[in-house]
């Protein structure tokens, strides 16, 4: 799944996003999978398209590599920190 951030800054300005390329996500026994943020939409920098009271929709995704032989089962969460530059 992607995580969605709505952006609410005036038609037109250039906005540019800062966020680390991979994230280390963990289940409850302490074992550990990386998620490689490389899906964003729009690209950065970008210009904001909505006027207010609108937001411009800002998409993260990104890939989950799962070596199943060493891979333990369970649920794994994490956080990732993304910053947007208004410029």
């Amino acid at each position: 799944a992607q995580a969605i951030f709505e952006i609410e800054a005036p038609y037109g300005t250039l906005v540019s996003i800062t966020c680390d390329p991979t994230v280390q996500i963990r289940n409850s026994s302490g074992n550990t999978l990386t998620v490689y943020l490389n899906q964003l939409y729009p690209y950065s920098p970008f210009i904001t398209t909505a006027n207010y009271p609108d937001r411009t929709r800002v998409y993260v995704g990104g890939s989950l590599y799962i070596n199943t032989p060493t891979t333990s089962p369970g649920n794994y969460s994490g956080t990732f920190s993304i910053t947007f530059n208004q410029e």
